[in-house]
């Protein structure tokens, strides 16, 4: 792995510092950029080379601020009197990220439960450089040490997939989905149909906005193409998600006349067709 210094872009606006050669998807110049979408007071020459990186790739540093914050959020929308015990297991070098991940969910205990779960902190373990945080039934998930990206486990080997999710948002989306699914009493999934499905295939939340604005708030440190986290009062809590195919939205709460509220906000022309999720 090789770190370079120099100009990037995440979410559209543009950084500078380090990042891995092995990440940059593609690469450009500074020539064409929007002074606006400059994040950093810096120098630069029209020729400086801005790059983009590959959706699973090493958390910048504006990202990781980004996912410390995100999961701020998170541990107080959905924290509980319960905690977590148990450490990290000795001597383990244990990266930022993960320390800020266990930070949010040792107030979370339920999301340790189950057989689709992250591990207990004393449960962590190293397996062939990758730090494995994450099991579905057997199969475990791990966040490579070397890389500091989402590693997948297939016929016993590891794998790297610079399309997969990264380490952030594969944090937000299973905290989401699984909070919604085991935890919250009352919660229910949608298919949607119509406007709404062709409205997101342009990434555009005006619709979500529209409809849930006074109820609910937009986790913007989710960034994830076509995909979108709602939190709100009462633990409540909408992970919206569309393939271009299909789009769905999983929507649970703790409180039923909160619950009650978020469903009667959905608009009847998005066609939603309810199944339950328990």
């Amino acid at each position: 792995m090789t770190k370079t210094e120099g100009f990037y872009k995440i979410n559209g606006y543009v950084y500078y510092g380090e990042y891995f050669d092995e990440d940059v998807l593609n690469e450009s110049t500074m020539r064409f950029v929007n002074p606006d979408r400059i994040k950093i007071d810096r120098p630069f020459k029209d020729n400086d080379t801005l790059v983009d990186f590959n959706q699973n790739h090493f958390l910048t540093e504006p990202e990781l601020a980004s996912f410390k914050r995100g999961l701020d959020i998170l541990q107080k929308v959905l924290c509980s009197e319960k905690t977590v015990e148990g450490n990290f297991p000795d001597n383990m070098e244990v990266p930022a990220e993960i320390k800020y991940l266990y930070e949010c969910l040792q107030n979370i205990p339920e999301l340790f439960e189950g057989k689709e779960r992250f591990l207990k902190p004393n449960e962590i373990y190293i397996d062939n450089n990758n730090l494995v945080f994450y099991k579905s039934k057997r199969t475990p998930t791990g966040f490579s040490l070397e890389r500091h990206t989402v590693m997948r486990y297939y016929k016993k080997e590891w794998s790297f997939y610079e399309y997969d999710i990264n380490f952030m948002q594969f944090v937000f989306q299973y905290i989401s989905s699984h909070y919604i699914y085991k935890v919250c009493p009352y919660s229910l999934k949608a298919i949607l149909r119509g406007e709404i499905k062709s409205s997101f295939n342009k990434e555009n939340a005006e619709y979500l906005q529209k409809a849930f604005g006074d109820t609910m708030r937009f986790l913007k440190e989710y960034r994830n193409y076509n995909h979108y986290i709602l939190y709100g009062e009462n633990k409540s809590l909408i992970w919206y998600r569309s393939s271009g195919m299909y789009a769905d939205m999983y929507i649970g709460s703790c409180d039923e006349t909160t619950f009650n509220e978020i469903i009667d906000c959905v608009p009847s022309e998005w066609k939603p067709q309810w199944k339950q999720m328990k």
